[in-house]
């Protein structure tokens, strides 16, 4: 699974995933540095909820933080 670079300053990787037709995932990920630890995330659109349920979607995330771990 590819996906696209996003510029935004606030993060040191912004990426947008396209897991499935209509519902893009975007990662926010901050490395760590000497005041903060490492943090990611992963958001959806707000109409993400009208194509799959949640268990759905949260286990779109689980499998692609599988996929990037590996």
């Amino acid at each position: 699974m590819c996906g696209m670079p996003l510029n935004n300053a606030s993060y040191d990787l912004n990426i947008r995933f396209k897991t499935l037709p209509k519902i893009p995932v975007i990662l926010q990920f901050n490395d760590a540095d000497e005041i903060f630890p490492a943090k990611s995330m992963f958001f959806f659109h707000d109409d993400a909820v009208q194509y799959l349920d949640l268990k759905s979607l949260a286990g779109i995330t689980t499998y692609l933080t599988g996929l990037l771990i590996s």
